[in-house]
């Protein structure tokens, strides 16, 4: 059959728009086994929320070393970085970390200008007390968010669309000639989504 109705389509949201209405939408149905909501959510409202996130929200912009390896996430493996660009790659990585770090002493996380303490932050006494008990009494999770990291492209051809995963430094050894011996520890999977070189 055919219809009169000449009215236009209602447009389509762009992903901020989605993204605000499926927000508003978690927000005004409570979990389905709360005792007040007998009916649960529409679906979907997750699954978009959850999409428009991981898409748009959730990037990871570091150096990329690129060597065809397997990696499994947690385990921890050994490299040698000889090539300038990956002496450079090792400088800049490590650059906020004191010089001990370089030479195969434990890498301490750092949150610059409040962990380590170094005396001199601005902040009233019981203020910054208390933020540096919290930090000393979180150090496991800096450990994990705060030592330094990089890219390790372990999948060719290095390109968008290639998996790769976000290592952490968990020693390194800086020669004087600028290359190094490291040990790293797989974080997690992620996809490349640009890449240039300086």
């Amino acid at each position: 059959g055919s219809s009169n109705d000449t009215t236009a389509p209602p447009p389509i949201p762009n992903k901020e728009q989605i993204l605000q209405l499926t927000c508003t939408a978690i927000q005004s149905y409570p979990p389905h086994h709360h005792p007040r909501n007998r009916t649960a959510a529409p679906p979907g409202k997750f699954q978009n929320l959850y999409q428009s996130i991981v898409l748009h929200h959730m990037r990871y912009k570091a150096p990329v070393f690129c060597m065809p390896s397997r990696i499994r996430l947690g385990n921890t493996y050994g490299l040698h970085l000889f090539e300038p660009r990956y002496r450079i790659l090792i400088s800049e990585v490590m650059s906020s970390y004191p010089v001990s770090a370089r030479r195969g002493e434990p890498i301490l996380p750092v949150v610059p200008g409040l962990f380590p303490p170094t005396g001199q932050i601005a902040m009233a006494d019981d203020i910054k007390v208390s933020v540096l008990n919290l930090l000393e009494e979180s150090e496991s999770l800096l450990e994990e968010y705060q030592l330094p990291t990089f890219i390790h492209a372990h999948q060719t051809p290095m390109r968008p669309g290639t998996p790769a995963a976000i290592v952490q430094l968990q020693q390194c050894v800086v020669h004087p000639n600028g290359s190094a011996d490291v040990f790293l520890k797989a974080l997690s999977y992620i996809i490349l989504e640009e890449i240039w070189e300086r």
